[in-house]
C-alpha cells in the first residue's frame, strides 16, 4: 500500500470543510509516497522539498519534492529542513559521531560534512559546530560558500533574527552581530531565541525579564515572573507566576501594565491574533482585549496555522476555523493527542525551575540514532498544513461546509 500526500489546493479544501468536485475538466492532485517511505523532520514542505525516510530496516534520509517525486536519494545518516535553499545533512563514518554539511535543493553537496552539528541557514548565515583539540566542542558561523565568517569561540549559538543571534561563552550568555560584534554582553544566566521587534527574553538572577537593544530592561526580572514570552503580534508579554502544579498566566504591555489578569492555567503565546489559553479543565481563545474570542468549550487546543486550530472535545478531535466552527475532524490525532509540531531549532521547554531546554540532541549510536526522533506511524501530511501530527488511518469526514461546535459532542 503507498501512503499519499494531497497537494495543498486540496489539503486547504479539505480543511475548510469543502466539497471538492471531480471531473474531467477539473481534477485533484493526489501525491503518492512509495510505500518505504514516510516523511521525516517538520513533517511538511519547506522550500518545495519534504524529508522523508526509509519506513522499514537501516535509516536513510533524502528528500521527495511536491509532486512526491523522490528527487535527492535516500543516503543521508539524517537531514533537517531546507531554509533559503540549502539543507543540513550528515554522513555516517566509520567510527566517532556522524559529521554535518549543507546540500542545496539539486544534491549536490556545496558544504562538505565535516561539522559536529549545522543548524539551518537564516539571514544568510548557519550555526555549526566543530571539535577542537583545544578547546572541545565550540561554535562558529558560516556563509552559505561554507566561509567562516564569525570564528568557532562560543559554546553554544542560536540563529541569526532580526540581525542578532544569542550566544554562549563561558556559561554566560549576550548576544552579537552578524559581523561578530558583542552588541549584549555576556551576563545572562539564559535567553529566549532571540531578538523580536527589538525585544528580547532574558533570564538573570532565577527569574526572566525583557530587555531593548541597548541592554536595558523593559521588563525587569525584579517583577519575580518565573518565564515571559515577548508577542510581537500583540506588542505584549505572556507572563507567568507561582510553583510547579500552580502556575498563572496573563498579560502585559511594554509598561508593565496587566491587560489580561493572572487567570489562566496556561496561556501558547499568540498566533495569528489569537491565544490558546486553559482555565481550569476547559480550554477556548482568548483575543487581545483578554476577550473570549472562541468559548471555552474544549478539554485540548493549539494555536492556530493557516487559519485553522486543532481542538479535542469529549474524546474526538477536529479542526475549528476562527468563528469557532468545526471542519472535517479526525477521530483522534496521534497518540489521541493534540500535538502542535514545533521544528527542532525554533523549540523550547521551560521547567519550572525557569531553565531553557533546547530540542537539540547529540547524535547517538544504535537504535536512537539521530538527533530527534518521533514515532508518526505512517502519518498523512497535508500540504501546507504541517502543524499536527495525525493517524494516516483515521478516517477523514468532510462536510459541505463548517459545522457548529456541538458537532464535536455529537
Amino acid at each position: 500500500m503507498k501512503k499519499k500526500i494531497f497537494s495543498l489546493a486540496l489539503a486547504l479544501a479539505l480543511c475548510m470543510g469543502l466539497m471538492v468536485p471531480v471531473s474531467a475538466e477539473e481534477t485533484v492532485s493526489v501525491v503518492w509516497l512509495d510505500e518505504d517511505l514516510v516523511p521525516s523532520g517538520s513533517l511538511g514542505f519547506d522550500d518545495g522539498m519534504m524529508g522523508v525516510r526509509r519506513n522499514k530496516g537501516a535509516y536513510q534520509y533524502g528528500f521527495v519534492d511536491q509532486t512526491g517525486k523522490l528527487v535527492i536519494p535516500l543516503q543521508y545518516s539524517e537531514t533537517q529542513r531546507f531554509t533559503e535553499g540549502l539543507a543540513p545533512v550528515s554522513r555516517a563514518r566509520d567510527s566517532g559521531w556522524d559529521l554535518w554539511g549543507y546540500i542545496d535543493k539539486n544534491g549536490k553537496q556545496v558544504i562538505p560534512c565535516i561539522y559536529q552539528l549545522a543548524d539551518n541557514f537564516s539571514e544568510g548565515l548557519a550555526a555549526v559546530e566543530i571539535l577542537s583539540e583545544d578547546d572541545g566542542y565550540k561554535y562558529g558561523y558560516i556563509d552559505k560558500t561554507g566561509k567562516v565568517v564569525i570564528p568557532f569561540e562560543y559554546d553554544f549559538g542560536r540563529s541569526f533574527i532580526d540581525g542578532y543571534a544569542a550566544v554562549q561563552k563561558n556559561g554566560k550568555w549576550g548576544f552579537i552581530d552578524k559581523s561578530g560584534e558583542i552588541v549584549i554582553p555576556f551576563e545572562y544566566g539564559l535567553t529566549g531565541l532571540g531578538f523580536s521587534n527589538g525585544l528580547a527574553e532574558v533570564y538573570k538572577n532565577g527569574k526572566w525579564g525583557l530587555i531593548n537593544e541597548k541592554n536595558e530592561f523593559v521588563i525587569p526580572p525584579e517583577l519575580n515572573y518565573s518565564d515571559i514570552l515577548y508577542c510581537s503580534e500583540w506588542d505584549m508579554v505572556q507572563v507567568r507566576k507561582g510553583n510547579w502544579g500552580d502556575f498563572d498566566y496573563g498579560f502585559i504591555d511594554r509598561d508593565g501594565t496587566f491587560k489580561i489578569p493572572l487567570i489562566y492555567d496556561a496561556c501558547y503565546g499568540v498566533s495569528e491574533g489569537l491565544s490558546a489559553a486553559r482555565f481550569g479543565p476547559i480550554c477556548g481563545f482568548l483575543d487581545k482585549n483578554g476577550e473570549w474570542a472562541i468559548p471555552f468549550l474544549y478539554s485540548e487546543v493549539s494555536p492556530f496555522f493557516e487559519g485553522l486550530a486543532a481542538v479535542k472535545q469529549n474524546g474526538k478531535a477536529g479542526y475549528i476555523n476562527k468563528a469557532g466552527e468545526v471542519g472535517p475532524r479526525y477521530r483522534r490525532l496521534y497518540s489521541g493527542q493534540i500535538r502542535p509540531l514545533y521544528r527542532a531549532h525554533e523549540a523550547r521547554q521551560r521547567h519550572p525551575n525557569g531553565e531553557l531546554h533546547e530540542r537539540r540532541f547529540k547524535p547517538v549510536k544504535g537504535k536512537h540514532k539521530g538527533k530527534l526522533q518521533r514515532k508518526t506511524r505512517q502519518p498523512l501530511i497535508l500540504q501546507g498544513l504541517t502543524g499536527f501530527f495525525v493517524d494516516f488511518h483515521t478516517k477523514l469526514l468532510p462536510s459541505a461546509g463548517f459545522l457548529p461546535a456541538s458537532f464535536l459532542s455529537m
